[in-house]
């Protein structure tokens, strides 16, 4: 992957083994759209996280189920989009947050990304989010 315009996508099984060859390729894609070590890191937590959240949450019927990657670098940014078969359930803010260990992986994914969304339906979860190459 070069700085130009390029797109690829990749389709996992719904297991925690995965993990590890998405986040190679977040960073080999992170690495080859140029940004610096401290962003890449950024970048690739933030891709395991969601690819975490795809198998955990989003994948109804187990290891039966697949994960979609799609990585793509533009001169202006890289993009990332997951897509899982389940049913996207927001999180809602109790008294004891502060106490679980849990749940928090989209306000970890926010904090590392320029941009984020999701979006459901009923075939899945998509979240998209970029890091922009330049700041803002």
């Amino acid at each position: 992957m070069s700085v130009s315009a390029h797109n690829r996508t990749w389709i996992f099984t719904s297991k925690g083994e995965c993990l590890s060859a998405i986040r190679s390729l977040a960073e080999d894609a992170a690495q080859a759209c140029g940004f610096d070590e401290k962003i890449v890191f950024a970048i690739k937590v933030a891709i395991s996280e969601a690819a975490a959240n795809a198998i955990e949450h989003g994948s109804p019927k187990g290891e039966e189920d697949t994960i979609q990657v799609e990585i793509s670098c533009s001169i202006d940014d890289m993009t990332v989009r997951i897509k899982d078969n389940g049913s996207f359930q927001r999180k809602k803010a109790t008294e004891n947050d502060h106490l679980s260990t849990r749940g928090r992986g989209i306000y970890l994914i926010t904090a590392l990304m320029d941009s984020v969304s999701i979006q459901e339906s009923s075939a899945g979860t998509l979240i998209s989010m970029s890091k922009n190459r330049l700041d803002p």
